[in-house]
């Protein structure tokens, strides 16, 4: 997600604020993360990571201005998919109907090594 600071507001506040506003979500223990990338839109922004913790049993409730679809998955459900990308770099074995309601509730796919989201969580899936 990209987030956009208020005057005054720190980056974690940053990061609360933008989870509440975009799922509905109440996000607690925000880390930052040694991580960033440049962000294209608007005028070269800088993209920078972060971790929090919410709780699973809350009900997303997604902004569609802001986000298409948001869901949970359970850590073996995201291994699967990090391991997919490892495997499959170039996602070119991805192939499924985005407009079957079945093949959407899957997680396919994390983004690519490039991104700092893809090392975000392959961080989490690699924890004990």
């Amino acid at each position: 997600m990209v987030n956009f600071c208020i005057a005054g507001e720190s980056l974690q506040e940053t990061a609360r604020r933008e989870i509440a506003e975009e799922v509905g979500i109440v996000a607690y223990d925000v880390r930052a993360l040694n991580m960033s990338q440049p962000w294209p839109m608007p005028n070269s922004s800088l993209m920078t990571a972060f971790r929090a913790v919410a709780n699973m049993e809350d009900k997303i409730d997604v902004a569609p201005d802001e986000l298409e679809k948001a869901e949970w998955f359970p850590r073996e459900h995201v291994r699967k998919a990090l391991d997919r990308v490892l495997g499959d770099p170039n996602l070119r074995g991805v192939k499924f109907d985005k407009s079957d309601p079945e093949t959407r509730q899957v997680l396919r796919y994390i983004p690519p090594a490039g991104a700092v989201a893809h090392h975000i969580i392959k961080q989490w899936v690699e924890e004990r």
